[in-house]
């Protein structure tokens, strides 16, 4: 099969690539994809509480070519914040986009659909689009809508949104040809919604190697003067600012594990501020500007043990893949996860250590155990994570077992 016969449309409202802010995992695919002989339109918006710096000016659409794929924007409503309804109306016409999109440009018709959620509303169009052009459909789950939004929002089932929601989720389990997730037992959310057993491929978030190793920057050297302390052992979480991660259970740690640790956090979110004003007495709790993706490693290089947490909810048994566990365990540096997840890439790795939520006394010996070992020791341990992720989540690997779903490749 020639490349003209292999094309493949990737829907995702949320993906970007780096001139716009980052590379995501859909255009980090989409490169891999490429370096197949396969067609590659990644079809995305301008429309993100995500990146400030998202291409403007045009009507539609505006089509562009980036390492080798095609990257089609689609102009749709905008929203500052998240949790407003303007997002969802963005949701909708997205889609209606999409569609139009997909009418005056039949003749490519491709071969595979991906949807990635979010939004799920792309579910109705890749369904849609499987029917118009007989195309194979993956739905790919990042995040499981909406029964996230029911535990983490703490919206009713019975709200019309989550009703809504959970009927499309249920429509792209049913049709899709292949569902891909980024988490760990994503097989086992999808036999309860379904009522029955339907294979899931897990394929979590991966490292992009030429990124990490050919467009990094060092952080600006008064940003390392002002914001990291010296002579302390530094505990540092680098991500978003948000419910889900109940940080507060991480800097409640702080107030009792003594003045010669510093606990950093960096980054941005709607919790941010009130985590500052809540904690702003403790000495040892220091809240840092978000930087760039392509200046963190020189951040995180700082560090002496990187440290993340989650809520205790059902959501995250299903497992968890987040994309600063990558940069984390690419840093060569031990990492300290606080709660009740699943996390194969942690465990399988031997660079992390995961403590059952609420476990304030284990989570806190861990760091003076670590603090304890010589910084060679603790390299040791990080450096299993970073040999981990090159030999098993860099993106050609991962981009193999995805193609194999499209029946471009032969078992």
């Amino acid at each position: 099969m020639n490349k003209k016969n292999k094309t493949v449309w990737y829907i995702s409202k949320y993906a970007n690539i780096q001139k716009y802010g980052a590379d995501t995992r859909h255009s980090s695919f989409c490169k891999e994809f490429t370096k197949n002989n396969i067609n590659v339109r990644l079809i995305t918006s301008n429309s993100s509480h995500l990146y400030e710096k998202l291409p403007r000016g045009f009507n539609f659409f505006l089509n562009e070519s980036y390492n080798g794929f095609h990257v089609t924007w689609l102009n749709v409503i905008k929203y500052k914040n998240s949790k407003s309804f303007i997002r969802f109306f963005s949701w909708l016409h997205f889609e209606f986009v999409v569609l139009l999109f997909a009418v005056l440009n039949r003749r490519e018709k491709p071969q595979v659909i991906i949807v990635s959620s979010l939004s799920l509303f792309s579910v109705i169009s890749g369904v849609i689009l499987k029917k118009v052009f007989d195309a194979k459909l993956v739905f790919e789950v990042r995040d499981i809508w909406p029964q996230s939004l029911i535990e983490i929002q703490n919206l009713s089932s019975y709200h019309p949104v989550v009703i809504l929601l959970r009927s499309i989720e249920k429509l792209g389990y049913h049709y899709s040809d292949e569902i891909v997730g980024t988490m760990s037992d994503l097989n086992k959310h999808v036999a309860i919604v379904l009522g029955r057993n339907k294979n899931v491929n897990y394929i979590p978030h991966g490292v992009d190697l030429d990124f990490y190793y050919n467009d990094q920057k060092i952080v600006d050297l008064q940003y390392l003067k002002l914001y990291i302390p010296e002579n302390k052992f530094i505990v540092m979480y680098a991500g978003s600012f948000n419910s889900a991660y109940k940080l507060e259970n991480l800097i409640n740690c702080a107030d009792s594990i003594g003045e010669d640790f510093a606990f950093l956090f960096i980054g941005d979110g709607p919790e941010k501020e009130s985590l500052k004003e809540n904690y702003k007495d403790y000495s040892n709790v220091h809240f840092l500007p978000k930087v760039p993706k392509n200046e963190l490693q020189s951040i995180l290089k700082c560090s002496d043990v990187l440290v993340h947490s989650f809520q205790r909810k059902n959501v995250f048994k299903y497992g968890v893949s987040p994309n600063k566990f990558i940069d984390y365990m690419f840093s060569e540096k031990p990492i300290v996860c606080l709660g009740d997840v699943v996390c194969p890439i942690l465990s399988l790795s031997g660079a992390g250590e995961i403590i059952n939520y609420g476990d304030y006394n284990t989570f806190k010996n861990r760091l003076l155990s670590l603090r304890s070992m010589t910084e060679a020791q603790r390299r040791n341990i990080g450096i299993l994570g970073k040999e981990y992720i090159i030999k098993n989540l860099n993106y050609k690997i991962l981009s193999e077992k995805y193609i194999r779903l499209f029946g471009f490749i032969e078992d």
